[in-house]
């Protein structure tokens, strides 16, 4: 693969420009993270006769979409208390230099489903929207979003927090990228109010099955308890009753919600399947499948 000859001019970026987020004061309760970020050299190689291709050595993923720009994206997570308050993240380049090239960056190509049925790739058909377009690509320097789950260690629940930053970001119509060579990140937050769950769990364990195995289920929820595990079962049934929801699998997840946050349960175990692999159909529409299975499935 050939690297190109590429022209490099430094520039001052005023502080601000394209971060999201103002500066705010911070409370007593609440609690700021600050990480520094070096990205490495940028690469520009020859794709083809028409396009070059953008890299770097420390970046973890790309920014694929089909049809536009393919470029390098670093992608940070980090692990807050679980039921923290106001998360707020602001990210400031540093040290941005642009760079001219002449050739396009090439477009990212159109995802192919997961199918045993052998499959060609399509031709990579570039967005001419972006393409001819002199705004920059992405329009911002990074994006975040939040979410629950275990911790890396998987001992405990944890806030996580994914910081999407674009280190590259691509003028199509100027043929011109912008690429920050530093960055600082900062995240604030509030500790949450009260223990947002119970200190001793009353469970350790929930059984989630249709009515039909309930009888035969209940001698693993006594062998359970009887070996130390607190352990109940809860049956679809009981769950659609009593729980609200866009649909069947939605209802088992606010249920789970809330035997975590009630009970302080630590493991869900799920019975059932297909209630036949002949005739029965996975999906009831493109995103769940309940009519045909004894425990309902989201995809």
């Amino acid at each position: 693969m050939k690297i190109i000859p590429i022209l490099i001019t430094s520039v001052l970026i005023l502080s601000g420009f394209g971060v999201i987020g103002a500066g705010y004061g911070l409370e007593s309760n609440t609690t700021c993270k600050t990480i520094k970020l070096t990205v490495s050299p940028l690469e520009i190689n020859d794709e083809n006769d028409k396009y070059v291709e953008i890299n770097l050595e420390n970046s973890n993923s790309y920014l694929m979409k089909p049809g536009k720009p393919m470029l390098p994206k670093i992608v940070k997570t980090f692990e807050l208390d679980f039921g923290v308050k106001n998360i707020k993240v602001e990210l400031l380049p540093k040290n941005i230099r642009v760079y001219k090239i002449k050739k396009e960056v090439f477009p990212s190509p159109a995802l192919l489903p997961l199918t045993n049925i052998k499959m060609t790739a399509s031709k990579v058909v570039k967005d001419k929207t972006i393409y001819q377009n002199d705004l920059a690509y992405p329009s911002c320097w990074f994006e975040y979003h939040t979410g629950c789950g275990l911790s890396k260690k998987g001992d405990k629940r944890v806030t996580h927090v994914v910081v999407d930053f674009y280190p590259v970001r691509y003028f199509p119509a100027m043929g011109k990228l912008l690429v920050a060579e530093n960055a600082e990140i900062k995240i604030s937050w509030d500790k949450p109010d009260r223990k947002p769950l119970p200190e001793n769990g009353e469970y350790d364990l929930v059984i989630i099955a249709p009515n039909a195995f309930a009888n035969e289920l209940q001698r693993l929820v006594d062998h359970k308890n009887n070996h130390g595990i607190k352990t109940f079962l809860k049956t679809t049934e009981e769950i659609y009753k009593e729980y609200g929801g866009a649909d069947k699998p939605e209802r088992i997840k606010y249920f789970i919600k809330d035997a975590i946050e009630t009970w302080g349960v630590k493991y869900i175990l799920l019975v059932g399947g297909l209630k036949n692999t002949i005739w029965a159909k996975p999906r009831d529409d493109a995103n769940q499948g309940s009519r045909d299975w004894y425990i309902p499935v989201r995809y």
